[in-house]
């Protein structure tokens, strides 16, 4: 369940890596302004990575990884429905440091109390291989189609629902998590 929510937020995440620019130039914004917002999601990234520490101390692994992929659908809808007001387009942006910053420092984080000392690498390469390698390209294949046949807004309504999905995923996983913990 933990993999399959990795594996839908990266492939919700597909809608930006592949589609979010050809959608801004579609409804009208300039390349300034397309750079500057993928500029903006990469500074609020980094801002969030070098303040994750104390989030992670306060309110703990499970509440965050939740969160992101609540913020996920949230974010995801405003792109697809909101995009065309640029005071949404930045709160949708600004967002990226959930979504993705406090997705991925979560899932590592699962994986180290799962995955210690020698086990750590095989860990890592199962998580980059089953969320970032199928989740990235499944994603990015089943959107094309959409994109094709549906257009630009039904790929940020799919997203949503692919963060749903994830999201779904993960509270099934930490609920098994700690029935597994009560047993043992």
């Amino acid at each position: 369940a933990f993999f399959a929510s990795t594996f839908m937020m990266v492939a919700a995440h597909s809608s930006l890596y592949v589609y979010y620019s050809l959608y801004l130039s579609d409804i009208g914004y300039s390349k300034t302004v397309i750079g500057l917002m993928w500029s903006l999601g990469v500074l609020v990234e980094i801002v969030f990575f070098f303040y994750q520490a104390p989030l992670f101390r306060r309110f703990g692994v499970r509440p965050l990884m939740l969160f992101s992929l609540a913020i996920a659908v949230v974010r995801f809808l405003m792109i697809g429905f909101g995009a065309q007001s640029l005071l949404v387009l930045l709160v949708a942006q600004v967002l990226h440091a959930a979504t993705f910053g406090v997705h991925h420092s979560a899932s590592v984080a699962t994986l180290q109390r799962w995955f210690s000392g020698p086990l750590q690498a095989r860990g890592q390469a199962l998580f980059i291989s089953i969320s970032y390698g199928l989740g990235g390209t499944l994603g990015g294949l089943l959107l094309s189609a959409c994109w094709d046949t549906l257009g630009a807004r039904p790929v940020y309504l799919i997203a949503a629902l692919m963060a749903l999905l994830g999201l779904l995923a993960a509270i099934l996983s930490y609920r098994w998590q700690a029935e597994a913990g009560r047993k043992s």
